[in-house]
């Protein structure tokens, strides 16, 4: 059964609500912005070395004209004896040891991103939201910093006109 909208918004409502929760602990233990900032470091590097294993999967699956996930389907059934499997092994070019060879090396790379993600605790759709969330959040706070610094130039700026009688 699919989710509805109103069940999904009820759930996305959730999530919001406990990382508003999660933020506010935080910020009660007074987590140094040191801290948060080795933290961040360390969770975008992984984040990187997750993309550069995607991106390697990609490229030994690019010969084939296929994505890597297509690739994986392809192959598995290229190992097959049926009309669909002579078809897909056409498609994959017809040599068998150039297909298991891209077949081991992109199975590989999707063993060391499962790894990852069991480290981590997270899949990579999930490192993705959660790099772009700090980003956006990096970005707003930048932006929060900008106006309140241009706030007090304008108001230093107004109080020096009006002492020295010029404005």
């Amino acid at each position: 059964a699919r989710t509805t909208d109103e069940t999904r918004g009820h759930l996305q409502e959730e999530v919001e609500k406990l990382y508003r929760r999660n933020v506010d602990r935080l910020l009660e233990t007074r987590f140094s912005r040191v801290r948060l900032l080795r933290v961040s470091a360390s969770f975008q590097k992984v984040a990187r070395e997750m993309g550069e294993l995607e991106r390697k999967a990609e490229r030994a699956a690019r010969p084939f004209k296929v994505d890597s996930a297509e690739f994986d389907r392809l192959a598995v059934l290229s190992t097959r004896r049926s009309r669909k499997g002579k078809e897909a092994f056409e498609q994959l070019g017809g040599d068998a040891e150039r297909i298991a060879a891209a077949f081991q090396k992109i199975q590989e790379i999707q063993r060391t991103l499962h790894k990852r993600e069991s480290d981590i605790r997270m899949d990579r759709e999930a490192v993705r939201d959660a790099i772009r969330q700090y980003r956006d959040a990096s970005r707003e706070t930048l932006q929060a910093k900008s106006e309140l610094t241009e706030a007090n130039l304008r108001l230093v700026v107004s109080i020096a006109k009006k002492y020295t009688n010029r404005g």
